[in-house]
Formats: structure tokens, sequence, C-alpha cells
């Protein structure tokens, strides 16, 4: 993971690529627009992206699904 920072582009870290198949997770009520927030989580890693799909950047890593 210490190739993935905040701010990078979802397209340049390839993460479908690098870790697999991922499955969206909800976003938490109150915790941001889910139209522009998508929360990605990938099973073989066990850990979830947060992805602002507005400009594809990786806004934060980790396992909640906040």
């Amino acid at each position: 993971m210490l190739n993935v920072d905040m701010g990078d582009s979802w397209a340049k870290t390839n993460l479908p690529g690098r870790y697999g198949q991922y499955v969206e997770v909800p976003l938490a009520a109150g915790h941001g627009n889910p139209k522009v927030l998508k929360m990605f989580y990938f099973p073989s890693i066990d850990m979830t992206f947060m992805v602002n799909v507005g400009n594809l950047e990786v806004w934060r890593t980790g396992r909640a699904s906040y």
C-alpha cells in the first residue's frame, strides 16, 4: 500500500489491475455526496478505497467504509 497515496489518480494507480476484482460498498450516510464519492473494497488485500469520481482521485485508504 505504500504505492498508493491520497490524491493519486484512480487510473494511474491501476488498483483493479493490481489487486483484482473489487466490490462497491455504500458510503455511510452523512459522510459526503454518494454521487461524487464511491467506496471500493478489494477483498484480496482487505482494503477499501474512497474515490472522488468527479476528478478520479483516491481520497482515502483503509478498511473502514466511511
